[in-house]
């Protein structure tokens, strides 16, 4: 994986009642517990479908960072709270390394989250 990244995950739940009850789990924390930290960063407002999303371009995402960690606990952890939940995670390094982990049910989020490698030109 490059030195910088873009990162993005999608949560999905079976109802809005489930997310906002996960969300609100998550804001329970303390201030400074990093899952508290993440849910701020994360979009979790939609009215058309239950989900848990969050996009950060450029960024520095290694396992041993707090602020990484927070992140993957609340997409990695969302099954010991909603079974039936389903998430999606997908890195994108600067040297063009991919990295992809889900837990969606053989792939019902692919085309939400999927990465896309092309080339630009301006002549």
């Amino acid at each position: 994986m490059g030195y910088r990244s873009d990162v993005a995950y999608i949560i999905e739940f079976d109802s809005f009642e489930d997310r906002d009850t996960y969300a609100n789990l998550k804001l329970a924390l303390v201030p400074d517990d990093p899952e508290h930290q993440a849910i701020i960063e994360c979009d979790y407002g939609r009215k058309d479908r239950p989900v848990i999303t969050f996009k950060a371009e450029d960024v520095k995402w290694y396992p041993s960072y707090a602020d990484v960690q927070g992140h993957t606990s609340i997409y990695a952890g969302v099954r010991d709270v909603f079974e039936t939940a389903r998430w999606r995670f997908v890195a994108l390094g600067e040297d063009g390394q991919t990295e992809e982990n889900a837990d969606d049910d053989g792939g019902s989020l692919y085309d939400d989250l999927y990465v896309v490698h092309q080339v630009a030109c301006t002549f």
